[in-house]
């Protein structure tokens, strides 16, 4: 392994008995972090991270036994475009013009924004 590659942490098949249903991502350096726990919700279609959540006893901190649930991705990252047309009032789109410059009846401009 060197810098710069990715590790890569797979779970075949989650909802099967005999497989295992997340992965713990671990941070070892000398700056400390929570791990994580990584699965599928089947149910809301996305991935949920989970962590310890961690108490401040004094100087330290100390596992409080529960385990909660940090963010939810979902599955796909799909980003929706918009398909509509959006114009100021006044606008025309389309239409054909005759060589003299006015509108052709047969197939006429559309004002948008209206």
């Amino acid at each position: 392994m060197s810098k710069g590659e990715t590790v890569n942490g797979e779970l075949w098949y989650p909802r099967s008995e005999d497989r295992p249903d997340s992965l713990t991502v671990s941070l070892w350096d000398v700056r400390a972090a929570g791990d994580l726990t990584i699965s599928f919700d089947f149910e809301r279609n996305g991935w949920v991270i989970s962590m310890d959540r961690m108490i401040e006893v004094g100087d330290t901190l100390e596992v409080a036994g529960q385990v909660e649930e940090v963010a939810f991705i979902d599955a796909w990252n799909v980003k929706k475009i918009d398909t509509e047309m959006h114009a100021p009032p006044g606008v025309t789109l389309g239409g054909f013009w005759n060589h003299d410059g006015s509108p052709n009846s047969e197939y006429p401009p559309i004002e948008l924004g209206e």
